[in-house]
């Protein structure tokens, strides 16, 4: 009996190969499902590192195709832009960004310390930032005033990216990235998070940079970040549009919730 059966699975071989390759691609599609719904839930419940709640994006198009072209008399506009939207009683804060948190791409670099290539994504934010986006502070400060023309420039990091760089030491006040023509950067801070791209994003190193809007050789940022107060509606969209176009009438303007 048993030599019969062995004998009819031989003769099916090749349909029990096939029923077993279809098997296992089922098995290895379910085991990617499942590890990366987990790898999701659990990167949900993380701390994202600021709340985006009551805070609106503005994107400039300043009729200019690559974000490495500016003039002073651009840096000066945006400057004005910020002053302006400030007077609006609707609006509590204003920060100047080059990428906006859930931004789709942005700036990534490395590093090596200690022989080791160290990446992180990076972004170029006004002194408003962290006040705009509730940033969490945990060493040193924020960026500030003192930190005009000051050679290295300043750098803020996340908890990540310190820990990735510099392990148990105190980050502030290390250099980042000296080289022989390069100063580089001078840490002055260290934020607890900061996840740019969402809550299901997996916790990477970031960092900041200063953008200097009293500094015409800085480059100006292209998002503006502005938080509303509290029961702001829809219908001031408008309002700001029109504010932000009586100060640059040449540009453009596209508004939208970050929390969207």
């Amino acid at each position: 009996m048993i030599r019969h059966l062995l004998k009819l699975a031989w003769n099916r071989k090749r349909q029990n190969a096939l029923v077993m390759v279809e098997i296992t691609i089922s098995f290895i599609v379910l085991f990617t499902v499942v590890a990366f719904a987990t790898l999701y839930a659990h990167n949900y419940g993380r701390p994202l590192g600021f709340d985006p709640h009551q805070v609106w994006k503005v994107t400039i198009d300043t009729k200019v195709t690559t974000d490495d072209y500016w003039t002073p008399e651009m840096s000066e506009q945006i400057r004005q832009l910020n002053l302006a939207v400030r007077d609006m009683p609707e609006i509590e804060r204003s920060a100047g960004a080059l990428v906006a948190p859930y931004d789709f791409g942005g700036s990534y670099t490395q590093t090596k310390i200690d022989g080791r290539e160290i990446p992180y994504q990076q972004d170029e934010v006004t002194d408003d930032f962290a006040d705009v986006l509730s940033l969490e502070i945990v060493r040193g400060r924020w960026f500030s005033r003192e930190d005009d023309g000051v050679s290295p420039a300043p750098m803020v990091i996340n908890a990540y990216l310190a820990n990735e760089m510099f392990g148990m030491e105190d980050p502030v006040g290390k250099i980042v990235g000296q080289g022989d023509d390069d100063p580089g950067n001078r840490v002055v801070g260290v934020v607890s998070e900061f996840r740019k791209d969402g809550e299901f994003s997996s916790p990477s190193g970031f960092a900041f940079h200063r953008a200097n809007l009293n500094d015409p050789k800085s480059r100006p940022p292209r998002q503006m970040l502005v938080k509303v107060k509290a029961g702001t509606g829809a219908a001031f969209e408008e309002k700001l549009v029109g504010r932000l176009q009586q100060v640059a009438r040449g540009w453009s303007f596209e508004v939208e919730p970050v929390a969207d």
